[in-house]
């Protein structure tokens, strides 16, 4: 029988794994002559790992924050040990 303390010790070893294999992909998906002006993101919040897009405040704009928007979000479930991607469908539902 599995504990419970297994359990969330093997999915937080499972979502540091796939938080750096995310930021590897983020760091080789966005060409460095525009990491000035958009870049790939990463967010942990329980069992769920989640990737945002950020952008420079468009000129002129009274915001100095980078723009982020939600890319899409990974969820892991010990038991099954499976994670199920979810995203933003065209009507960002």
């Amino acid at each position: 029988m599995t504990k419970r303390a297994d359990v969330i010790n093997l999915s937080a070893a499972v979502i540091a794994r796939a938080r750096r294999e995310l930021e590897a992909f983020c760091e080789a998906r966005i060409p460095q002559r525009v990491r000035d002006k958009v870049r790939l993101e990463t967010s942990v919040r329980g069992r769920a790992l989640t990737l945002w897009e950020a952008r420079v405040p468009r000129s002129g704009s009274q915001r100095r924050e980078w723009t982020r928007m939600k890319v899409a979000q990974f969820r892991f479930d010990p038991a099954a040990r499976l994670w199920t991607l979810h995203y933003r469908d065209r009507r960002e539902r």
